[in-house]
């Protein structure tokens, strides 16, 4: 919303913090529209370089996605049957619009299409979306770190970050506010 003033976001009474490659930082809560970002920011090329091509470190690994896509196994189907169950908790649609940023490959995604969800998911590695292509998923793109809301307008019945945090955050930890 480009809202001036942030305040630091607390939970239960908790203040949020996060350490990561030496820096760390708070969450704070915009006051007017309550979106929530950690300050200070981590640097663009940072990010930039976390998520730097290629996607697979090595050859064992993508064999490993591959194998994912075709013979589902934890940890993807697991996180797609608790996403199915939260969904029906939530009394949702069975098509429900699931959309998962920072998908990787995809894997999640293809299993929770399986499912009869209309997912989708996006990420910033342009090989990983390329991967995921390969194996037949089409419902995965390329997010943009500079554009600020892709899905405007669109109607999301759920958001998933199921990895993003933990890669960036090693570690979260509360403090008493």
């Amino acid at each position: 919303c480009g809202g001036p003033l942030f305040s630091p976001h607390t939970e239960r009474g908790r203040r949020l913090f996060a350490r990561a490659f030496g820096v760390q930082a708070q969450l704070f809560a915009c006051t007017t529209c309550a979106h929530k970002a950690f300050q200070p920011e981590l640097d663009i090329a940072l990010l930039a370089d976390i998520y730097a091509d290629p996607y697979f470190r090595s050859g064992g690994e993508e064999d490993a996605y591959r194998d994912q896509y075709r013979n589902p196994q934890p940890p993807y189907i697991e996180f797609a049957r608790r996403i199915e169950a939260v969904v029906r908790e939530w009394g949702l649609p069975k098509d429900a619009r699931i959309h998962e940023f920072g998908c990787g490959a995809g894997v999640t995604v293809k299993h929770l299409r399986d499912m009869g969800f209309n997912a989708t998911g996006s990420d910033w590695s342009p090989s990983a979306i390329a991967f995921a292509h390969e194996m037949g998923n089409p419902h995965v793109f390329r997010e943009d770190m500079n554009v600020r809301d892709a899905f405007s307008g669109e109607r999301l019945d759920m958001v998933l970050n199921l990895h993003a945090i933990e890669d960036l955050f090693g570690r979260v930890r509360t403090v008493p506010n």
